[in-house]
């Protein structure tokens, strides 16, 4: 969740009902649900019409934010990235 940064999202991942670190709380649920579905079935799944791609050739990630959650297009794909994506379809 915005602004993103390490550890700011620990109010949305321990989210237990209304607080005033939490701008959002049906994304707060959201979050959770892809975090319980990957932890259980090995991958986030959808919610809410929202699926979590598969990174891969298509460099897509998904965007949340307290207002929308969107598939959009890897903002910091890079070669690097590439090479480590590749090292995965090895695996």
């Amino acid at each position: 969740m915005p602004p993103a940064f390490h550890g700011q999202d620990f109010p949305y991942t321990f989210y237990t009902g209304p607080n005033n670190r939490v701008a959002n709380g049906t994304a707060a649920i959201i979050h959770q649900k892809f975090i319980t579905n990957y932890v259980i079935h090995g991958e986030p799944g959808c919610e809410q019409g929202a699926c979590f791609p598969r990174y891969g050739s298509g460099k897509n990630a998904l965007s949340m934010n307290v207002s929308e959650i969107k598939v959009v297009k890897d903002p910091w794909a890079t070669e690097r990235c590439d090479f480590l994506v590749s090292l995965m379809e090895f695996s």
